[in-house]
């Protein structure tokens, strides 16, 4: 998480990450955020601005799509390899 703020910091260009973070209570999650530079009415950087989705229920059904896909076609292959 400090890495993608230090860049946006030291750039000045807005970044979109995913973040993976381990909560207080020991959980994992992963979080979509959108950081960018903070200014006072001067125009002066006075900080980072950053807003955050949780995305942890998302990446785990993207996580069982993929795992089904791939099961999906290797029964294909099996099935093929058995005809054939």
């Amino acid at each position: 998480i400090t890495a993608a703020d230090d860049e946006v910091m030291e750039s000045g260009t807005p970044k979109t990450v995913e973040e993976f973070v381990i909560r207080l209570d020991g959980t994992e999650a992963t979080y979509l955020s959108e950081k960018k530079q903070l200014f006072d009415t001067d125009g002066q950087v006075i900080g980072l601005l950053g807003i955050s989705v949780d995305i942890t229920e998302h990446k785990k059904l993207e996580e069982s799509l993929k795992l089904a896909n791939f099961l999906a076609e290797k029964a294909n292959q099996l099935k093929t390899e058995f005809i054939e």
